[in-house]
Parts: C-alpha cells; sequence; structure tokens
C-alpha cells in the first residue's frame, strides 16, 4: 500500500507503536468506537465455533437486487448474515502461532454451514455480507467482491478500517506502508448461502467442527 509522504506523517502520528492488539496514540479512539459499534449493532457468536473469529448479524436486504456469482438473487426484505470479523480474537491466534488465519476462518464457516442446516430457523438467510478492505483474503474464503462501497462515509470507512488494520496486524502501522498499491476502500464481499453450503457444508468436508447448537434462533 502506497502512502504520499504527507499521508505516511499522519499514520506514524496516528498508529505509534500500535500492533498486536494493543491501540496506542490516537488509535485508542478507534478502539473506543469500535466498542461502541458492539453496542449499538450487537452480534452473536457462530453456534458450535471453536474459534470465534467470525460473528454473525442477521438483518434485512435494503438494497436493490443482487446477483451473486453462483446465480442466486438477493432480494430487497430477504434475510442476510452480516459477518463480522472479531480483530481481537484474530489477533490471538497470530500471536500464538501454529495456526493459520485463513483455516481458522474456514472452520467457523464450517460450523456456521452446519449450523444453518440443523438450526430449526424460521427464516434461512439468503446470503452472508461483509464490508472489507481485505478483499483478497476474503475472495481466498470464496466470497465473491462487489463493486457497492460499504456505505456510512466511503472515506471514513477507510480511514477506520486502516486504524483496525494498524491496531491488530503484527506489523501495527508498517502494515499500512507495505506495497505499491494506494490503500483500496473498503467493499462489499458476498457468498451465498448456497455457496456456503457447497464449500463449507459436511459434504465438503469430513472432520466435525465441534457441537453444533440444533435449537438456535436468529
Amino acid at each position: 500500500m502506497a502512502f504520499s509522504p504527507a499521508a505516511a506523517l499522519m499514520w506514524r502520528l496516528l498508529a505509534g507503536p500500535s500492533g498486536c492488539g494493543r491501540a496506542r496514540s490516537l488509535l485508542v479512539a478507534w478502539r473506543g468506537w469500535e466498542r461502541c459499534s458492539l453496542v449499538l449493532w450487537p452480534t452473536q457468536p457462530i453456534a458450535g465455533a471453536r474459534h470465534g473469529v467470525l460473528t454473525i448479524r442477521p438483518v434485512p436486504y435494503r438494497g436493490p437486487a443482487l446477483e451473486l456469482a453462483d446465480g442466486s438473487v438477493v432480494r430487497p426484505g430477504d434475510c442476510v448474515l452480516e459477518l463480522h470479523c472479531d480483530n481481537r480474537r484474530v489477533a490471538e491466534v497470530v500471536a500464538r502461532g501454529g495456526e493459520n488465519p485463513f483455516r481458522v476462518c474456514r472452520e467457523d464457516l464450517q460450523s456456521l454451514a452446519v449450523w444453518l442446516k440443523t438450526a430449526r430457523l424460521e427464516r434461512l438467510p439468503k446470503a452472508l455480507y461483509g464490508c472489507t478492505i481485505l478483499t483478497r483474503p476474503a475472495r481466498r474464503l470464496g466470497f465473491s467482491v462487489t463493486d457497492r462501497a460499504c456505505g456510512a462515509g466511503d472515506l471514513f470507512q477507510r480511514i477506520y478500517m486502516a486504524g483496525l488494520l494498524a491496531i491488530y496486524h503484527r506489523e501495527g502501522g508498517q502494515r499500512l506502508r507495505r506495497g505499491r498499491k494506494p490503500l483500496p476502500y473498503p467493499r462489499q464481499v458476498w457468498m451465498s448461502c448456497r455457496e456456503l453450503f457447497r464449500r463449507y457444508g459436511p459434504a465438503a468436508w469430513s472432520a466435525t467442527p465441534g457441537r453444533v447448537a440444533r435449537k438456535a434462533e436468529l
């Protein structure tokens, strides 16, 4: 990610010695807003997930009709699962070492697929979606990236997510200055539940990811 000299100086001042889950300097405010957002828009853990790095929030879809990569169509009013990453848990996984963060996320998605298949839900969600600047890792997990902005102020989202990356990445603010491409704007990532079952359902793997709650409600 490339920065102008002025932007690089700004992030050095903002981030200070932040990293590995520790917020320092002005990024303490980022942690405060992160906690606030979880109170305003609470998420819930995935039943049976061993790692707990992913959490979900069921919401009605309010955008225009959207065709996903596998041909599924999400329409206004459909139930979708807003997917969130527990940054603190991810930082703990990385700090422990010996566990690949991609494998950890895949196992949580396996647990989500099992839960959705077995839980007695009145309404099955149509798809999962999230908002991230880390679109390449999302693609590796099977999500498709749309050109849609995440809303709530594209520039604000970009700065906020870059700050979280500086807090939770082991390289801290140095991670933001790595590479030659400019810092991307956050984009929506989507995966239909049909694709989730194909990639992460019991037919796609043999190991049991943990106990599954059969009587859970969204």
